[in-house]
């Protein structure tokens, strides 16, 4: 039996061995991705040992067995051998050849550079996929906490879009109250109630919406109103979705919203000072007013007047008679105090205008300058006989006069309150105010405080620019 081994090992050496040598070159190279060398060394002697045993008990089997024992004893030497040599050299990591031969060490990292990209896809991956692992969990959990919010709100407390704001702008002319709706998207149509039950469409424009080809709705509606009371309107309209919005309920304080229309009235207007040039009048021929700012005294509760110098002037004003005069007054500037209108507003007829001009009534009456000597020329005629074509010589000369005085709806309205309207009368005077035109009168600053306690910046208006 040894004698059959010793044979085939004589007569397969080379063959064997080459076989052994390469397969060891091949798992030390290989080092860094596996320990290739153990692995085969185990397999090599676990077939050594099945065969040997079988080579010794089937004597049958001893010649085909043979080669298949010296392949596997061989194997079993080499690779045990490396991988004793691995162990024990200084970097097991790397193999014997790697780490005696700069060549196998570089062949090995070309190796190592595909195992770390293999590594560093497979670390990405997995990284990726616990991240996307956590995402999901997240949004279910979202998903989740949404849906119980959505179950627990109920009918009452889902959302009421008449308890939405819908903004409009309002205005005040002399009889009727206009409101313009503006709603932040766009619209087909505009549906109106003062009840909240029935609406009618406010109808459309006569003019194409380029964007839509529709007829652009009409988006404003006017009421008649002398008082200012309080008001409640609801609106609905149709968007460009034919979705119903609405009901919006829009409730008016009609006095403060009067307030905060002459507060927008003053701002918007630039001239706050109005000059008068060349008034036929032999006293003063220019004046100067605030009347811009008397109009709408309702918004105002200070006006401050600051004028270049001190000047004197023809002031109106309701002075030392029941008529309203004019009277000679030095100026320079002046602090002033506004009537408050929060009574008036609630508890009488609205005014176009709230200047002091608006409490007064005013008469005109014709004088024919010539009437006295007309008729003294026609008696003479009569008694003397003689013709002297009275009316031809005597034409008539008319001359008006105005006179002015406190309405009677106004004393009514003050009755009991003299101080108040003592207060608008006495502003006449900055409804007009007479001077002469060598006087010097260069520039009047002007500052405002408002209703709501807002003051403005001074304004200053020069007479040149008039």
């Amino acid at each position: 039996m040894l004698k059959i081994i010793l044979q085939r090992f004589r007569n397969n050496t080379a063959t064997f061995g080459l076989i052994s040598i390469i397969g060891g070159f091949v798992t030390d190279v290989l080092q860094p991705i596996a320990p290739f060398s153990s692995y085969i060394f185990y397999v090599s002697s676990v077939a050594t040992l099945i065969i040997f045993l079988a080579f010794l008990f089937k004597s049958t089997l001893r010649e085909k067995l043979s080669n298949s024992l010296v392949l596997a004893l061989s194997i079993m030497i080499i690779t045990g051998s490396i991988s004793l040599l691995q162990n024990y050299s200084d970097n097991d990591k790397k193999g014997v050849l790697a780490s005696n031969f700069k060549v196998f060490e570089k062949f090995q990292n070309q190796l190592g550079i595909i195992k770390i990209q293999i590594s560093e896809i497979k670390d990405v991956s997995i990284e990726n996929l616990e991240e996307t692992k956590k995402l999901s969990e997240q949004i279910e959990e979202t998903k989740k906490e949404l849906g119980e919010k959505i179950d627990q709100i109920s009918p009452e407390n889902k959302l009421d879009q008449s308890k939405m704001k819908l903004h409009y702008l309002i205005h005040f002319a002399h009889k009727t109250i206009s409101i313009s709706l503006q709603p932040v998207e766009k619209v087909r149509e505009f549906y109106f109630s003062e009840d909240g039950e029935i609406y009618n469409s406010l109808g459309f424009l006569d003019e194409l919406d380029t964007e839509t080809g529709l007829y652009k709705p009409k988006r404003i509606f006017e009421f008649i109103e002398k008082w200012l009371p309080k008001k409640k309107f609801y609106v609905k309209y149709l968007d460009i979705n034919s979705n119903i919005k609405g009901p919006f309920e829009i409730e008016l304080d009609l006095v403060n919203e009067l307030k905060k229309y002459q507060k927008k009235q003053i701002k918007n207007n630039t001239n706050w000072v109005q000059f008068k040039m060349n008034a036929h009048d032999d006293y003063a021929s220019n004046s100067w007013n605030i009347n811009p700012l008397l109009i709408n005294r309702c918004a105002l509760k200070k006006i401050k007047i600051e004028l270049d110098d001190e000047y004197e002037f023809k002031a109106k004003g309701k002075f030392d008679s029941v008529f309203i005069t004019y009277k000679r007054v030095m100026f320079k500037g002046a602090e002033l105090e506004m009537p408050d209108c929060t009574n008036e507003l609630h508890n009488y007829l609205r005014l176009s205008s709230y200047a002091p001009q608006s409490y007064l009534v005013c008469s005109t009456y014709e004088n024919d300058k010539n009437t006295t000597a007309r008729e003294s020329c026609k008696l003479s005629e009569s008694a003397y006989s003689i013709t002297k074509d009275c009316d031809e010589k005597y034409r008539p000369d008319i001359e008006k006069t105005k006179f002015c005085f406190i309405s009677p709806e106004a004393e009514n309205k003050f009755l009991g309150d003299e101080k108040t309207l003592s207060k608008i009368l006495y502003l006449l005077r900055y409804e007009e105010m007479r001077f002469w035109p060598g006087d010097g009168l260069k520039e009047i600053k002007i500052q405002v405080e408002y209703y709501d306690g807002e003051t403005s910046i001074y304004k200053t208006f020069k007479i040149e620019n008039f």
